[in-house]
């Protein structure tokens, strides 16, 4: 049993990031409104319910929908581009946002913008926009180079999150 939980300890450790943005969140909706208040504890009781699908199961839903451009996703991220939804609701411009974040260069080594700050001023963003029936199309260049082409395959979504942020962390 102790082993199961140390197990599970790494393995979360890999979403630090993404546990300390909702942690954040959670925070800055409680200074915003009143504490006590019953759509303060509705707002909680949601983040709270919802904390392992926002945070962790986001990255197999992305790789799943975006499994034909994956590559161009890992490239955008690889050379600084600004990957951005158009459309979609709230739910899918979140995950597109963490998904970015993850693949994102400077968010592993902690340097913000490391790779963004010339690359952003020369490339036009990645635009996607999520329709209704659950797809999405994209506006721009679809380029992919060779390394973030192997590197898409991979990232099956049948691996899981914690297999998939292992990849993601490899590369």
């Amino acid at each position: 049993l102790l082993r199961t939980f140390e197990s599970a300890d790494v393995e979360l450790d890999l979403f630090r990031n993404e546990m300390d943005a909702l942690c954040d969140q959670i925070a800055l909706g409680r200074l915003l409104r009143a504490p006590e208040s019953a759509e303060s504890q509705a707002a909680l009781d949601a983040l709270l319910g919802a904390w392992y699908d926002t945070t962790v199961e986001y990255l197999p839903r992305c790789c799943d929908l975006f499994a034909e451009h994956l590559d161009v996703l890992l490239y955008a991220t690889a050379v600084g581009r600004k990957v951005e939804p158009v459309a979609g609701s709230a739910r899918q411009k979140s995950d597109l946002s963490s998904f970015v974040h993850a693949l994102s260069l400077s968010s592993p080594l902690n340097v913000p913008g490391l790779v963004t700050r010339g690359a952003q001023a020369f490339l036009p963003p990645l635009q996607l926009a999520f329709d209704e029936h659950g797809g999405y199309t994209i506006a721009g260049s679809l380029d992919a180079s060779s390394f973030c082409k192997t590197w898409a395959k991979a990232m099956a979504p049948t691996l899981g999150a914690f297999a998939l942020k292992q990849v993601i962390h490899a590369h």
